[in-house]
């Protein structure tokens, strides 16, 4: 025994009995794997088994896909809409799809989807394309139902753009329209106008000088044209277009124009009307105004009809189309289920239950044969009994 110098006695060492005297060896584990073997591999059995039973259980899902060009950046949402999916269900649904389904009636829009066309899935991609897929139970409708958006894409577009164009052209009709009712008011008014001159624009030798007035007039609009176009371009970028430099310059070559214009008309006006009374002055004035206005409207007219000749031409020169990348082939094998991948995890998990429950039984047959321990596992067996699990 090894002596205390300090105190001239000796003393026992007693062995150490910590935690690590109750750890399990691995040998320890060899032995528990060994002992409950058949537990462990009945449970992986049983997981693989009930997996397989799944798999085979489970309706087999087929995907097609096919990849589109995003020419349009409206390509995405459409695909989605139920404008497309709409025209695929008028071709695999039942004719009569609209009034099976409702809000008062039993089957749903999506039940019907599920049964006729399956499940559509679009993803744009970085190089500037859309894979869509459709996962449907029978291979070959799958492939025909892709085919079948990719057509419904292109009608839709075609119905989009001819929409757009016919609406362009009804509402430059409507200006057509408008315009021409102004200049049919200002040609009565020009005829009263003469009517109370007594004299024809021709009599008076104006009808050829107010023609000159033509040029003025359409530099005069053209510049108004251009600074309007101007003040939307600057209001984009800037709160106060009232102190840019360009605008500002624009309406200083505008109100000389202006100016330009008036001396003009008073110069025709003094040569035309010379020795004239003031009250003749007076009705060839408004005469003359009525002249510009004629004028004006004109132009207008002249350039509406310009553009809704153009935009029927190109309503009637459409031409939209969807460029797929080929086009989607019937899938040989399942998406879904994936047996091997079903399988893999039903062997890891019924390993790892198969693994605890050994360890879980061991735990138990030990505290069983220990006496201090064996009154603890009965009470919990009594616990988890029908009698013990009512009992307070």
């Amino acid at each position: 025994m090894p002596e205390d110098l300090s105190q001239g006695r000796t003393y026992q060492v007693e062995p150490y009995e910590g935690r690590y005297a109750e750890e399990i060896s691995l040998l320890d584990i060899m032995v528990i794997f060994a002992k409950w073997r058949r537990l462990i591999a009945a449970t992986v059995l049983l997981f693989a088994v009930g997996a397989l039973i799944f798999a085979f259980m489970m309706t087999p899902l087929y995907k097609a896909s096919v990849l589109v060009a995003e020419t349009d950046k409206s390509y995405l949402g459409l695909l989605k809409s139920s404008a497309v999916q709409d025209r695929v269900l008028d071709r695999f649904a039942p004719k009569n799809w609209r009034e099976m389904v409702g809000p008062d009636k039993k089957l749903k829009k999506d039940q019907l989807v599920a049964k006729y066309i399956g499940e559509m899935e679009a993803q744009g991609t970085k190089e500037g394309v859309i894979k869509l897929s459709v996962t449907y139970t029978d291979p070959k409708k799958a492939a025909e139902i892709t085919n079948e958006y990719v057509n419904a894409l292109e009608n839709v577009l075609k119905d989009v753009r001819y929409g757009e164009y016919r609406k362009m052209a009804e509402d430059y009709a409507g200006k057509l329209n408008e315009v021409s009712g102004n200049l049919r008011a200002i040609e009565k008014d020009l005829a009263e106008l003469e009517g109370k001159l007594g004299i024809g624009a021709k009599s008076v030798g104006v009808d050829g000088k107010i023609r000159d007035l033509e040029p003025v007039v359409a530099e005069w609009l053209k510049l108004q044209e251009k600074i309007m176009d101007k003040v939307m371009l600057i209001s984009e970028k800037e709160a106060d277009v009232g102190n840019n430099p360009e605008v500002a310059t624009m309406k200083e070559e505008l109100s000389e124009l202006n100016l330009e214009l008036e001396q003009y008309e008073e110069s025709i006006m003094k040569s035309a009307l010379n020795g004239q009374s003031s009250a003749s002055f007076e009705v060839f004035s408004e005469y003359l105004k009525k002249r510009k206005e004629w004028l004006v409207q004109w132009m207008l007219y002249q350039k509406l009809q310009s553009l809704y000749d153009k935009v029927v031409l190109q309503e009637k020169t459409l031409n939209v189309s969807v460029v797929s990348l080929g086009s989607a082939q019937v899938p040989d094998k399942p998406f879904k289920p994936n047996k091997k991948l079903l399988l893999a995890v039903a062997l890891v998990l019924g390993l790892f239950i198969g693994v605890f429950s050994a360890f879980f039984m061991e735990f138990f047959h030990r505290a069983s044969e220990d006496p201090e321990e064996r009154e603890k596992v009965k009470l919990i067996k009594e616990a988890f009994t029908l009698k013990g699990f009512f009992r307070s």
